[in-house]
């Protein structure tokens, strides 16, 4: 974990302004039965799956940091389009963290099949085009193979693996506001931008007065490699 300072993102300006559209949930796991069935032609059969993982984020976020952020997004996102959002999918890959307090790590075979089953459940639901929108670094490889792997036999489903791309101008400013932090304050991981994105979304779940209790100085532990 990088020291931590704040600079609340203005990359994200669609989270606080975006305007709800349609009268139907969009979350899945909020509709009643009738209503999902409505829901599937409203949203013109497509679902969005959000994906992150259960791992320490620094001492001072949520062990759910990716998944939060990433679904919070795609909640305001369908505000302006409406689509039905899947439940929290926190069977992501985590190898790497497992060591650490609260981190949840699911084997690859169990991670590869609870994916394909959930898309396979989604798509016997009604739903024809699936959204994977990743908010963990883990998952970037995983994704784009299994996305590439379901072309190996006919589906009745599509998925589509939503990889954004930065405004150059937002992009500009957010790095306008880094580049005055110290430079161990931007690493990647429970870092200045992390930090940021957590303290617009859920406020109330960053114990900021922690935030730099640990160095997340290099271990060296790889170095013999």
């Amino acid at each position: 974990m990088k020291k931590v300072m704040v600079c609340f993102l203005i990359a994200i300006p669609f989270y606080l302004n975006a305007q709800q559209s349609g009268n139907l949930p969009a979350k899945w796991e909020e509709l009643t039965a009738p209503d999902f069935v409505k829901a599937v032609s409203q949203s013109d059969k497509v679902c969005i799956l959000p994906l992150g993982v259960i791992e320490k984020h620094g001492p001072h976020m949520p062990l759910g940091t990716d998944l939060i952020d990433v679904r919070a997004l795609v909640v305001e996102a369908v505000k302006q389009e409406y689509a039905m959002v899947y439940p929290e999918f926190y069977a992501g890959q985590i190898n790497e963290a497992r060591h650490q307090p609260g981190t949840i790590s699911y084997s690859p075979d169990l991670i590869w099949q609870m994916l394909l089953e959930t898309c396979t459940e989604i798509a016997r639901n009604g739903f024809e085009k699936i959204i994977f929108v990743n908010g963990h670094g883990g998952n970037n490889s995983l994704l784009p193979y299994f996305s590439m792997s379901l072309l190996s036999e006919e589906k009745d489903f599509v998925v589509y693996l939503f990889q954004p791309k930065t405004d150059p101008e937002e992009h500009e400013k957010v790095g306008k506001l880094i580049d005055e932090l110290p430079s161990d304050a931007e690493g990647g991981h429970a870092d200045t931008g992390e930090t940021s994105m957590m303290l617009t979304i859920r406020t109330d779940l960053v114990k900021m007065d922690k935030a730099n209790a640990q160095s997340g100085e290099d271990q060296n532990r790889l170095s013999n490699l």
